[in-house]
Formats: structure tokens, C-alpha cells, sequence
């Protein structure tokens, strides 16, 4: 089931009303900000055994590193909520990053092996989660999920730069 709100995140709008090549950061303010914590929130509000504070985290990417001023003075983010990151290293979202990846290269499979691309919006979207569950599973989840530690290590000794291909 795909968290509610999050999917119009999919038909984010350039100024000229075209589809948006990549996030901007008002449009990641709002996610975050609306959707993405109310999420957390309301996760971490019946888990049982949480303790402690929501700590977020997202890449070095132009929209969020606009973003984070935003947030921090909506009080959104804090010095103690967001995990800085390396410059350099976004292998410390691997789990995320390697999820994407494969989602992208079924998609684009998926895409091509279509004769007609004049569909309704809603196939898509019934393909895409197709995929998403088909295709990303507990095994390659977990398999990343455990080797951070080394990952984050490997980043750590390359003092904030890329760590060596096996780590990514």
C-alpha cells in the first residue's frame, strides 16, 4: 500500500506548467513538511518501543540543501533532527538509492515494451507499484540494510568522500 499524499509527489510542475525534471525546493519543503513528518510522526506515535527523536535524512541535493533553512525555521528541522551528510557520499542512502535503481530499470522495461503510451496516468501508477513490489525485496533490503555499518565506516576513513565501489 503506497503511503497517502505522497504519490502527487509524482507530477511535481515546472513554472511553465511541464512536467518538472527534478524537485524543487519549495515543492520539497512541502513534502517534507506535509507529508513525509505527519508520517513519521504518526509511525513512531504507536510504535511501542520507540524512544527518542525523529532523525531525518535526505541527500545533498540543490532542492533539499535550499530546503533545509525553510524547515529549520519552521521548526521543522533542528541541530539534533537531521543527519548531516558527507559532501560526497550519497552511498549512505544505498537502501534508497538501490531501491530506485531498480525500480527505474523495470520501469523503463516496462516503458519499452509498450506499443501504445497514451494510457490513463492510473495504469502507470498500477504498473509502477507492480514493479516496486515484484521487484524490491525483504532479501536486497536487508542485504544493504547490514552492510551500512561497514559503508558508513569506509566513508568515515575516505573522510567524507566516496568510499571504494564494494561499499556502494
Amino acid at each position: 500500500m503506497r503511503p497517502p499524499g505522497l504519490w502527487h509527489a509524482c507530477f511535481l510542475q515546472n513554472a511553465k506548467g511541464e512536467v518538472a525534471q527534478a524537485i524543487a525546493f519549495n515543492e520539497a519543503v512541502h513534502i517534507i513538511e506535509m507529508v513525509m513528518k505527519p508520517a513519521a510522526e504518526e509511525k513512531v506515535a504507536t510504535h511501542p518501543k520507540f524512544k527518542g527523536e525523529i532523525i531525518y535524512s535526505f541527500d545533498n541535493d540543490r532542492a533539499f540543501t535550499k530546503a533545509v533553512p525553510i524547515l529549520k525555521a519552521r521548526d521543522v528541522l533542528n541541530e539534533t533532527n537531521r543527519a548531516p551528510l558527507p559532501p560526497k557520499s550519497p552511498d549512505m542512502h544505498k537502501v534508497v538509492e538501490h531501491c530506485h535503481g531498480l525500480i527505474w530499470h523495470h520501469f523503463q522495461q516496462f516503458l519499452l515494451s509498450l506499443d501504445d503510451l497514451k494510457k490513463p496516468i492510473g495504469y502507470f501508477i498500477v504498473a509502477l507499484e507492480d514493479i516496486f513490489y515484484h521487484n524490491v525485496t525483504a532479501e536486497s533490503i536487508m542485504k544493504d540494510t547490514r552492510s551500512l555499518r561497514s559503508t558508513y565506516q569506509a566513508i568515515i576513513e575516505a573522510k567524507g568522500a566516496y568510499p571504494d565501489k564494494k561499499y556502494r
